[in-house]
């Protein structure tokens, strides 16, 4: 066996050095699935229901949220291994024979001590001896002995010893995934411990009174923030103002506001918003979600940040469960609560939550725009992982989203269901009828989703186009070099089905040049790497926990497309250090060492707004949209979001002809149109028109101001219209002004 392992090595090693291209034609799919029975991976995560227990979906809000995998090289040999996380099933760790084959050595590795209920896992050098270490988040419907995590240290020979109590790593949450990063800069890796927490199943306004009753009771399910001390980890997340609960699936960290210090990103679940956690340089955070961020997911799951147009500012991608069929978005479709809404938003003071997917582009000063609906992203099923990478080599961050829920427990159906059989047995279901009732549960696998980037910010689904069609319930998923040709593989783990495995052939397509950057040293953590070439540019900060409870390596890969060349390379390091290599030639993989890095004159600044805000009332702008209170939902159920909430339109023109534009400001239900004259250096002059009085009771959508009789000057044609009006509603046209 060592023998064979040797020589499929060296052969793969020649392979990997040879930087001439194996012609693919065009009409091969960019990904090809490898079989179990060649790569030997038949990990499967499989799930077995017991009603008789907490084992169920009735009884545990988690049972089917999956877990992750991770990809790294744990035998410093330059091939990554895999390792699966397993639910109810054992962990399984795959060593990387090259050419994408694998050999299990599980039982050999020991890397299942003490294992219950794995969710997470990640990946550091967590005793800075040069080989990586594993961490395994654990969760499950345990008590809170059971739900230790768990660190295999590397005992570098593939084998590992279960280490978190020694290292004050053994957190008792209901852990969903990790991530170490410095993130007081003091040279050592601390850790970010993501939880859910134990108050699941209860609505907004039981968790916040429980949480007030007894504060410190449920502080164990937060999630935790580790500071490395010598070698030893130590909870410090009270002082460091981590101490928001959380339903924490997604989690990233990255440089947010670029000031050179690291911040956290937790996408949650349920009615909980997402948490920015934005580093205050003094070994604490400050949450700026709604500083930084106008709206977001309401069901926020996986997480990944990404340039996404070349821009070289860090886009933020969160997934959510929105339908993308007609028939499941009613199904699935979570109550349009308007209450509920202003207790979240008004009372409890939470940023909009609306259930799509966010793609929230960087405007370059640090604050976001939400644009998921207009790059066609909003709507990816009941969606887990998403991983923005240039998967196609064409230059431009393509985004895999993982989607499937084993069983719908939120089916609007089955709902109904469960209420009327608990109606009927007041004092406890029966255990037959409940099995019943849940083996009558809705199920349906469903494809995962590959967004091609078309550029100028929008996406193409094409997952079956390029070889994603098989439809499955998939969870975690990890993007990676498997063998070592200059593209990423993938790598995804499924519910009650074999993980998939599939081979990216974009760096054997002639015309898709890449470059891959493997940055070493101590300083590598999240280093950010730009490179330009023939007047572009791209930029990727290397990241490990990425998607839905994965890690995977944090090498930077760019696709060329026809390019032949790269002009610059740049690394900089959050030391202030900075990296540069230029001249470079494609198709191959270069190895910088943070060691080599020189300071810089110019630090990173923090961004700043470019478009500074200016108060309306200094231009003589006073006028205030007064929303009338009408509940859309109560006359239209199935409505995705209000639409009696347009918000104010407005008009400009030159309506006196003095030259000068003037504007028209639209009135809600109750409120008149307002008209504003613009006056000597751009003041403007509220014009008192009876007209608009007179039709103050009508909610005002749109207008247009045009010469309607010819006779040289404008009319205004004002468009009527508002949710809570009847078809009778008229269209309103006044004279001339």
């Amino acid at each position: 066996m060592i023998r064979v392992y040797l020589i499929s090595l060296f052969v793969c090693a020649l392979l990997s050095c040879n930087n001439r291209k194996r012609e693919i034609t065009n009409g091969t799919p960019l990904f090809h699935a490898i079989s179990s029975d060649y790569s030997n991976i038949n990990f499967i995560n499989s799930l077995k229901e017991d009603v008789s227990t907490r084992q169920n979906l009735l009884d545990f809000d988690y049972f089917y949220n999956g877990a992750g995998v991770a990809v790294c090289d744990l035998d410093n040999d330059g091939y990554p291994e895999i390792f699966f996380s397993g639910n109810q099933v054992k962990n399984q760790l795959y060593h990387n024979l090259g050419g994408m084959v694998f050999e299990d050595i599980s039982d050999h590795a020991g890397i299942n001590v003490g294992k219950y209920w794995s969710n997470g896992v990640c990946f550091a050098d967590v005793n800075n001896d040069g080989w990586l270490d594993i961490y395994v988040s654990q969760g499950g419907p345990y008590d809170r002995v059971k739900r230790k995590n768990l660190l295999y240290v590397n005992q570098k020979n593939l084998t590992f010893k279960e280490m978190a109590f020694e290292f004050g790593l053994d957190d008792q949450g209901i852990s969903t995934q990790s991530a170490f990063f410095d993130y007081d800069q003091d040279g050592d890796m601390d850790c970010l411990v993501m939880n859910e927490s134990e108050l699941y199943g209860h609505d907004p306004i039981t968790f916040h009174r429980m949480l007030m009753e007894n504060p410190g009771r449920f502080q164990v399910s937060f999630s935790h923030l580790y500071e490395n001390r010598g070698g030893r980890f130590h909870d410090v997340s009270t002082e460091a103002g981590i101490v928001a609960p959380t339903f924490g699936l997604g989690l990233a960290i990255s440089d947010i506001n670029n000031d050179g210090w690291l911040d956290i990103y937790i996408a949650n679940d349920y009615y909980l918003p997402d948490n920015l956690y934005i580093n205050r340089k003094n070994g604490s955070f400050s949450d700026r979600t709604k500083n930084y961020l106008e709206q977001i997911s309401f069901y926020g799951m996986g997480i990944d940040i990404a340039d996404l147009n070349n821009d070289t500012y860090q886009d933020i991608v969160v997934v959510d469960m929105a339908s993308q069929d007609h028939i499941r978005s009613k199904t699935l479709m979570a109550s349009m609560n308007v209450d509920n809404f202003k207790l979240l938003v008004q009372e409890f003071g939470f940023a909009p939550q609306y259930m799509f997917n966010t793609v929230q582009l960087n405007d370059g000063s640090g604050h976001y725009g939400n644009i998921a609906h207009l790059a066609g992203l909003a709507k990816t099923d009941w969606s887990w992982a998403a991983l923005a990478n240039d998967y196609d080599l064409d230059g431009d961050k393509d985004i895999l989203v993982t989607n499937g829920y084993r069983r719908y427990a939120l089916d609007n159906d089955f709902k109904l269901k469960v209420q009327d059989v608990k109606r009927q047995y007041v004092n406890g279901v029966p255990l037959d009828i409940k099995q019943k009732l849940y083996d009558e549960m809705p199920s349906e696998p469903l494809p995962n989703l590959f967004f091609r980037n078309d550029g100028d910010l929008k996406f193409s689904e094409v997952g079956k186009e390029v070889g994603l069609e098989l439809p499955s319930f998939s969870n975690g998923a990890a993007a990676a070099d498997l063998d070592r040709d200059g593209d990423l593989d993938l790598v995804v783990s499924n519910i009650d089905q074999t993980a998939l495995l599939y081979e990216n052939s974009a760096a054997n397509r002639a015309d898709q040049n890449f470059l891959k950057v493997v940055v070493m040293g101590a300083q590598a953590d999240h280093a950010k790497v730009t490179i330009h070439y023939q007047g572009q540019k791209a930029f990727v900060e290397l990241q490990t926990v990425r998607g839905y409870r994965s890690s995977m390596p944090s090498d930077a890969f760019f696709g060329l497309g026809s390019a032949n060349r790269v002009d610059t390379l740049i690394v900089d390091f959050l030391n202030g250090k900075r990296l540069v290599r230029t001249n470079l030639d494609v198709n191959r993989t270069l190895h910088v060492n943070a060691a080599e890095a020189k300071v810089i004159t110019t630090k990173s600044k923090a961004l700043k707004r470019v478009l500074k805000p200016y108060a309306t009332t200094g231009f003589g702008l006073d006028y205030k949209h007064e929303e009338d209170d009408f509940n859309d939902f109560e006359k239209e159920v199935l409505l995705p979001q209000k639409q009696s909430t347009m918000g104010p339109f407005m008009s400009v023109a030159d309506i006196n002809g003095d030259h000068l534009d003037d504007l028209l400001i639209g009135g809600a239900a109750g409120q008149a149109t307002c008209l504003y004259l613009q006056g000597a250096e751009g003041r403007f002059t509220k014009s008192m028109q009876p007209a608009f009085e007179n039709d103050r009771n009508y909610e005002d959508m749109q207008s247009v101001f045009f010469d309607l009789d010819k006779d040289s000057d404008l009319d205004l044609l004002v468009i009527s219209g508002g949710n809570s009006y009847t078809k009778e509603s008229r269209i309103i046209l006044t004279g001339c002004i």
